[in-house]
């Protein structure tokens, strides 16, 4: 009998199929079918955790399961979820039972506490009312007291204005405001033209140059402090403005005096009082207090035309003498008589000759100003 009909179901043959597969299975290793690992549903799952709930990332997740057995997983899911939720009931629900019991009571409680309350409520706001009345009182004190503040600064600085007239009144020989009346201003010196035994006048030449740098200095400031002052509408000021104004005209009169005493000696060659210093610091001075044209009129007057005047007088000197030599009056009358005369007595007209000799003096002072080194005066 052949070996079919002693083995009608192949058993043999199967037995030896599975056992040749099992040992390829073997060899191949056991990473060969990486099969997704089941996880069962619960609150773990991140695609039920997140707020934002979405089905398609979920099925994806679960593709390895049939929507069937996927439907069976969630209805079982939800069996889960609702016997938690009665638990979670029955195990508050004596706290619950005890909570509506104790609270049956508290409606007259309740009741009586609203008058107290009410009552509470009142008081508070009585005292928000009384709180704010004193922070009104406190912001008006401290308003006034700013006030006070700026007025007292405005009382100082009316104080300092005061002192500082006085003070340069007092150095300057002004007489004093006591014993004269603002409505009638006497007419008073400038101190160049005082007596001649005065504080002012008895100093070196180099002391008044810089005693006047110092009184232009303080009254610089004190035209600061006036102004200052003048804008917050003070009527003081106005009250004290014809003794600033005496001030700025004797620190004027007297820096002019002290300048052309500096200029003629500087221009007659006289070191005695070191002149250029002096020249120097009045120039600093002229410049401090914006005078400068006041310094170009005294370089004029004491420079350019006492030079002028000077050359004048030796050019018709020498034209008298050239006259003494003459043999006759005729030669006199015809020597006057000749052109070249009579254009140069034309040039002696003095607008005229200060313009030319203008720029010519006024250049060499420039020069002699030039010097870099300036020796100090010896008091």
């Amino acid at each position: 009998m052949s070996s079919t009909g002693d083995d009608p179901f192949q058993l043999s043959r199967l037995a030896d199929e599975l056992a040749t597969r099992e040992s390829a299975a073997s060899a191949r290793g056991p990473d060969e079918h990486n099969f997704p690992a089941y996880v069962p549903l619960s609150h773990d799952n991140p695609f039920l955790a997140d707020p934002n709930f979405n089905v398609e990332q979920f099925l994806l997740s679960r593709s390895n399961t049939s929507l069937p057995e996927l439907r069976s997983e969630l209805r079982e899911y939800l069996s889960q979820l609702k016997e938690e939720l009665v638990k979670l009931i029955n195990d508050d629900y004596e706290a619950f039972i005890s909570l509506s019991t104790d609270l049956k009571d508290e409606g007259d409680r309740l009741v009586r506490l609203q008058s107290p309350l009410g009552e509470i409520k009142s008081q508070i706001l009585q005292s928000r009312t009384e709180l704010q009345a004193i922070q009104d009182a406190i912001q008006e004190k401290l308003a006034k007291r700013a006030v006070l503040r700026e007025e007292k600064a405005l009382l100082q600085l009316l104080l300092k204005l005061s002192d500082s007239v006085t003070r340069l009144e007092s150095l300057l020989l002004i007489a004093s405001p006591e014993t004269e009346s603002p409505d009638v201003k006497p007419m008073t010196l400038p101190s160049h033209l005082d007596n001649a035994d005065d504080s002012t006048e008895s100093r070196p030449r180099g002391n008044r140059a810089k005693h006047l740098a110092r009184v232009a200095a303080e009254y610089v400031q004190l035209s600061y402090h006036a102004s200052k002052a003048r804008s917050e509408k003070c009527i003081f000021v106005d009250q004290l403005q014809w003794r600033i104004d005496r001030i700025r005209s004797t620190i004027s009169s007297d820096l002019d005096h002290v300048f052309a005493v500096a200029l003629v000696s500087l221009t007659d060659g006289k070191g005695e009082g070191k002149p250029l210093s002096d020249v120097t610091e009045c120039l600093k001075t002229y410049d401090l207090l914006g005078l400068w044209r006041d310094a170009e009129d005294v370089i004029k007057k004491e420079v350019v035309r006492a030079f002028v005047k000077k050359h004048y007088e030796f050019s018709h000197a020498f034209i008298r003498s050239l006259e003494y030599l003459a043999p006759s009056v005729h030669s006199i009358t015809a020597m006057r008589a000749h052109p070249t005369y009579i254009a140069f007595q034309q040039r002696w007209q003095l607008p005229v000759y200060f313009q030319m000799r203008w720029k010519e003096i006024v250049g060499s002072l420039e020069e002699s100003l030039s010097v870099a080194r300036i020796e100090p005066s010896k008091g």
